[in-house]
């Protein structure tokens, strides 16, 4: 912003900071905090409607916010510059701002529920114990997962079996991530 004279790097580097911590730390657990909400089986339904609303609103503010930056950015001007970038990038960022003074001016109200276990450490210590054991055994096993049923239960082992499925389809993720992103930032420089 022309009138502030910040240091760009500096402030450049905090902002993406910020960004990879509300997308990497926040953003999923908002879904999962959501949910907690619910008492569950009696709410069921209302779950249902619950994250059908969360998702909606999500990809419509998606949607809005790839139209009107651009526009923002483009047909207003302001400091004296034909691009006001402050504007396009400040609306964002205030509404995030509103939004996170709803959510603290609300919690009170929230059911929170302490996380228990470690899911992540769970899986990772069946998937290496797998791994070392199966290299070290010479029996033949219908999966190599199985080689973990002396030391860890076996509803566990399935779930990581279904994860390991389910992950090959995450392949190409971060392909269509990167092209997203180009597109994203071409709109914001045309």
């Amino acid at each position: 912003m022309p009138p502030l004279d910040l240091p760009k790097l500096e402030f450049t580097i905090l902002a993406l900071l910020l960004i990879a911590f509300g997308t990497g730390g926040i953003k999923p657990c908002v879904s999962a905090f959501g949910g907690d909400q619910f008492k569950l089986p009696e709410q069921e339904r209302y779950l249902g409607y619950f994250f059908s609303l969360f998702y909606f609103s999500i990809n419509a503010g998606s949607l809005i916010s790839t139209f009107l930056t651009p526009i923002l950015r483009a047909d207003v001007h302001c400091f004296g510059e034909n691009d006001c970038y402050s504007l396009a990038f400040g609306v964002p960022g205030l509404l995030m701002i509103v939004s996170i003074v709803f959510f603290v001016a609300g919690k009170r109200l929230y059911i929170i529920k302490n996380p228990a276990g470690n899911v992540l450490g769970n899986v990772s210590a069946c998937v290496g114990y797998a791994l070392v054991k199966c290299n070290k055994s010479k029996e033949k096993r219908e999966h190599w997962l199985d080689h973990a049923d002396d030391k860890y239960d076996s509803s566990l082992i399935e779930d990581v079996k279904g994860l390991l499925r389910v992950l090959v389809l995450f392949i190409p993720l971060p392909i269509f991530w990167a092209l997203f992103d180009q597109q994203v930032f071409y709109l914001l420089t045309v």
